[in-house]
């Protein structure tokens, strides 16, 4: 569960939030980037890396300066995504138009061009050319050594042993080397499929490719419930079924290829490829089966009849994604679309997407056979979209969105096809011979599912105490998926829920704003707070009225998640800066407004609707804005929203004698709360200084639980330390406040010489720069250098010359000042306080020192 998500919108209609009250729910902050002045609103994960910003970030381009313009977008703003080389670590991997005019690229992650697990970023440009979006997730901070030590044979030996023990046996694909975040670590793995038909598997393993430990497993294939659902048909009357007269065989075959795009006898207007088709297979205790045969044309025998509804539903389905959302097959490709049904090998009542194909199985007492289900077929394809869109992965919240969004595509197409089926909010409803189904859309609880997100709902799993495996679901990813079935329901049909009411704006549109989302906005490891930022995105794209917007919003704050709302938001040409800063804020609403009233939080205020304010001193404000809208009254609040900062780190400056050691104090001072800090280190003049070691000890960051040199080069005479929190526990992280961040010991060489110096640079060098990281914001900080003196040391208290502090060092200071005796040699040697001045508090602190143990005089 994220802790932290900030707001995107499109146009300059989209301007400000919902108040986010409680402290799991995500927060919305505005723009931080001072060299953008028109963004509206960006999101950073909680380890402060961007997320998800959008506004006009670009100027107009061409389609074909798309692809350069992002990356000149990822190295301007690399410090916000913490990226070091954009063009090295990201890859183009699609580009899209879509029929709004719109492009849509999207990006792998590579680590020493080593694919990143779940590392994706998307830009896309509006019609105008514009670059008005950026998402997606990027691993920060790997460092891992990239070379295996186990090769891929080993690894998929490995997988197969470990499948064989509780499976079955299992063929493997050609394994990748990939990076694989989990659990907080980064491991170096083979990722390796194996299939097998009986049972029926598509096992995703990630091998350690240093140890072979087996990180990760699952069972890739996506059912629609894991107990098993539907059995029977229908009983409906179709008559038109595209089929195949073969002459060899003398028989019809259920093989439809009148969908390709030069082959259109009957008016579908179909777009697949030449050599492709829509095929219905009988599985029976294999897979695929043989493709369904009947000798006259005419299918009416019962045992036909799942075949019969499998090739009819798997029809419409491809007619419904080319209608609907300009999409050519599941994979927008024009690829086959093949359905086996009947398959008895594993037992009854499930049906699935298996990377291929869809299997529907047989059935038992009570149950009819789920191909006569439209909603089931349609899950099932929508597995299959998902797969080549955001390609949500199968565990805890995207999981649950993976399911969710399956269901929504289900219901769509089922209510999209009325006259074959009563359109309701049940999810295989046919598939029993109760009509009960196994998932509610419009009232979970009464299945055991959430209705909300989160653990206020009793029926909510607890996804963030849980390992993923195939025995929990996934960590109950066909459980939670019911709170985007019951948001998709509200924004379809309307209603009251948790105390917020939403008006419908209709099945067909509400499938059109969560399609769009899946396919340009969500990625795979989207959560719930992302699903609702890419489906205010695409509604924004769909309805420039932003009335959809509005009950998107509206739905998603009913079942829980926190949305933007055009109904009343603002937003600010920046949100911080150093002190002092002045913001200009711009409040919209699309109701008749008035009054307005601006809080700004450091005791101004404002009843202008765009005014601006000076905030003249360092601190963290929340902002507020209230309407009268013709007697109602809205009001929404940014916590935490205008950031001014004063911060800065600074080195000690130190004297030492040749030969001597040095403690160099680094400090300093932060606004906010941190949990990442870069310090970089130079020391370029002619001292010959040797690097020794460093500490935290009696550091304000002695708590942070990573602290390291990220690098050294010591022919340059420049190293950079990093200190992190990753543990996850915001109580270590360093409050504002001011002192030491570090200590840094360096050698002075032998054969320096007295009054011979060097400078302590701290402003940075190539890419590594002073950086402040935390939940609210990363920056840059600004630095004050300053010096290491070259000194002979000198022994206070050694007033006599003779090398050593004792008795005759007193005498001798009690004759310097009472007795007209000669002074110290030198007279600093007199100075045991260290106060710049020999006088009787040093007579007293020697007397203390001889014989009362009193402190050690000063050093040099």
């Amino acid at each position: 569960m994220r802790k932290s998500l900030m707001t995107t919108v499109v146009l300059f209609f989209i301007v400000a939030l919902f108040t986010i009250n409680a402290t799991s729910n995500p927060s919305f902050k505005g723009n931080s980037f001072n060299n953008i002045k028109k963004v509206t609103f960006y999101k950073q994960n909680d380890k402060g890396v961007l997320e998800y910003i959008e506004g006009d970030l670009s100027q107009p381009v061409a389609q074909s300066e798309e692809v350069n313009t992002s990356y000149n977008f990822f190295q301007n703003n690399k410090t916000a995504f913490k990226l070091v080389n954009p063009k090295e670590e990201l890859s183009v991997q699609k580009i899209e138009h879509d029929n709004l005019g719109m492009t849509h690229i999207r990006f792998q992650q590579y680590y020493q061009k080593i694919k990143v697990i779940g590392g994706e970023m998307k830009t896309h440009f509006n019609a105008k050319g514009i670059l008005n979006t950026v998402n997606g997730h990027y691993e920060a901070d790997i460092n891992i050594d990239p070379l295996p030590s186990i090769t891929s044979t080993e690894g998929i030996e490995l997988a197969q042993k470990d499948l064989q023990s509780f499976f079955g046996t299992g063929n493997p694909n050609k394994p990748e080397l990939v990076i694989f975040p989990w659990e907080e670590k980064y491991y170096l793995c083979w990722r390796v499929f194996l299939f097998s038909q009986t049972p029926m598997g598509r096992w995703e393993y990630l091998v350690d490719a240093k140890t072979g430990e087996i990180i990760y497993k699952a069972n890739r294939i996506m059912n629609a419930n894991d107990i098993g659902i539907g059995i029977g048909v229908m009983g409906n009357v179709y008559d038109h079924i595209d089929t195949d007269y073969d002459s060899t065989l003398h028989k019809y075959r259920m093989i439809d290829k009148a969908r390709r795009a030069n082959n259109n006898p009957h008016g579908h207007n179909g777009q697949m490829g030449s050599s492709n088709a829509i095929r219905a297979y009988v599985a029976g205790a294999s897979l695929p089966g043989i493709v369904a045969s009947d000798s006259d044309n005419v299918w009416t025998n019962i045992s036909q009849a799942s075949t019969v509804d499998g090739q009819v539903y798997t029809e419409l389905y491809y007619d419904w994604l080319l209608s609907q959302f300009n999409r050519n097959s599941y994979d927008n490709n024009g690829s086959s679309m093949n359905v086996s049904v009947d398959y008895s090998a594993e037992g009854d009542n499930n049906a699935y997407w298996n990377g291929s194909r869809i299997v529907i199985w047989s059935w038992s007492a009570g149950w009819r056979s789920l191909a006569g289900c439209p909603d089931v077929i349609g899950h099932e394809w929508g597995h299959a979209v998902t797969e080549n869109c955001s390609n949500l992965v199968y565990e805890k919240e995207p999981g649950a969105l993976n399911e969710s969004f399956s269901d929504m595509m289900g219901a769509a197409f089922e209510f999209a096809h009325p006259e074959y089926d009563t359109p309701d909010w049940l999810m295989g409803e046919n598939g029993t011979t109760s009509g009960n189904g196994f998932r509610s859309m419009s009232n979970p609880h009464a299945y055991g599912d959430p209705d909300t997100y989160g653990s206020s709902d009793p029926y909510w799993v607890d996804v963030d105490n849980c390992t993923p495996t195939y025995y929990n679901d996934y960590c109950g990813v066909h459980t939670n998926s019911s709170v985007g079935n019951k948001w998709f329901q509200l924004l379809s049909d309307g209603g009251v829920h948790n105390g917020v009411t939403v008006v419908g704006i209709g099945v067909g549109n509400a499938i059109q704003v969560a399609y769009r989302a899946n396919a340009f906005y969500w990625n795979s490891y989207s959560d719930y707070h992302d699903a609702a930022m890419g489906t205010i995105s695409a509604s924004n794209d769909l309805d420039s009225t932003l009335a959809w917007t509005v009950q998107v919003s509206n739905a998603w704050k009913a079942v829980g998640v926190d949305a933007p709302n055009p109904e009343l938001m603002f937003t600010a040409d920046t949100t911080w800066g150093w002190s002092p800063l002045m913001v200009n804020f711009t409040g919209t609403s699309i109701l008749p407004v008035d009054t307005w009233t601006w809080d700004f939080g450091d005791g101004d205020s404002s009843a202008f609707q765009s005014p601006n304010h000076t905030y003249q001193g360092p601190g963290v404000y929340n902002v507020s804005l209230e309407i009268n809208s013709q007697g109602d009254i809205r009001r929404i609040e940014q916590t935490n929203y205008v950031i001014v900062i004063a911060d800065t780190i600074s080195a000690d400056t130190v004297e030492g004698s040749p030969d001597s050691v040095v403690e160099i104090t680094i400090s300093g001072a932060n606004t906010i709360p941190l949990n990442y800090i870069i310090i970089p280190f130079e020391y370029p003049g002619n001292l010959a200084l040797t690097y020794d070691t460093f500490t935290t000890v009696g550091c304000r960051t002695n708590t942070f639980d990573v602290k390291e040199m990220v690098h050294y080069d010591p022919f340059n005479k420049r190293f950079t330390f990093r200190l992190k929190n990753t543990s996850g526990n915001s109580n270590l992280d360093l409050s504002p406040g001011s002192g030491a961040l570090l200590k840094i010991f360096m050698k002075i060489s032998p054969s320096a010489t007295p009054e011979q110096s060097d400078a302590i640079i701290l402003d940075g060098y190539d890419t590594y720069l002073p950086t402040f990281t935390g939940s609210l914001l990363s920056y840059n900080t600004a630095t004050t250098n300053s010096m290491i003196t070259v000194k002979n040391c000198i022994i206070r208290g050694d007033v006599n010359g003779d090398g050593k502090i004792d008795a005759s060092d007193l005498l001798y200071m009690i004759s310097y000042f009472f007795q007209n005796g000669s002074p110290p040699q030198p007279l600093e040697s007199g100075d045991l306080d260290c106060s710049q001045n020999v006088n009787s508090t040093d007579l007293n602190y020697f007397i203390n020192y001889i014989f009362s143990n009193g402190p050690e005089p000063c050093g040099c």
